[in-house]
């Protein structure tokens, strides 16, 4: 066949071809990019909304850890309470507080110990039976908890953003029970995040929170 009749099928089933291939690249690249930009561009209610779905789901508060600025965190933590969790990184301080907020029972047991062990040994018997009776109630407070949190409706409010500040009301409600709490979140890049470990609600035995700081959703609540 002459080339003028066969040139101008090619071309046009090469075009298509290359069509499908350039689609499916866009799509392909699409799955890695969108969730980039997606987490990049979320808004303050956004982001709550996502920590407090992940906290329903592990019916506990440790998903939190993800959405602290924890450089921030680590910076405006007094050394002496560095020390007493044993947190010399902003990393160390993020796997400590994970564990606390996951299995708390776990890790005042290994505080227990540790101390215990320092003690003669005639003092030992008495403090291992006040562990005891302490672990019992934890058990039961820590079930409470995962239970409530599994239980508890959340409405997130329109946030308040001022500059690289946003805070964002939460209405919680558990059977009868209403709270109103306000969440305060800081940019961190394009991101935006818990600007301390004050802002978890969880559980932390070994520090106090600060009451001048608004705290993010303290689903570990049992009052």
């Amino acid at each position: 066949f002459p080339l003028r009749y066969t040139l101008p099928p090619l071309l046009k089933a090469f075009n298509q071809l290359l069509g499908i291939i350039m689609k499916r690249l866009l799509l392909a690249l699409s799955i890695f990019i969108l969730p980039i930009s997606a987490y990049a561009q979320n808004t303050p209610e956004q982001v709550l909304q996502e920590i407090l779905n992940k906290i329903k789901a592990a019916s506990n508060t440790s998903p939190v850890v993800e959405y602290v600025d924890w450089q921030k965190a680590f910076n405006n933590m007094p050394e002496d309470r560095r020390k007493m969790i044993n947190a010399d990184t902003p990393e160390a301080m993020k796997s400590y507080y994970a564990e606390v907020l996951k299995d708390p029972i776990s890790v005042m047991k290994k505080q227990f110990e540790s101390r215990v062990n320092t003690l003669p040994s005639a003092e030992k018997p008495m403090y291992e039976q006040n562990f005891a009776r302490m672990q019992k109630v934890l058990e039961e407070k820590t079930k409470e908890m995962f239970s409530r949190i599994a239980e508890t409706d959340y409405q997130v409010g329109n946030a308040d953003i001022q500059g690289d500040t946003a805070i964002v009301p939460l209405k919680q409600k558990y059977k009868e029970e209403e709270r109103n709490e306000k969440v305060r979140f800081e940019k961190s890049g394009n991101a935006w995040m818990l600007p301390a470990v004050s802002s978890i609600g969880g559980q932390k035995p070994t520090e106090q929170k600060p009451a001048e700081q608004p705290t993010a959703p303290s689903t570990a609540s049992t009052q």
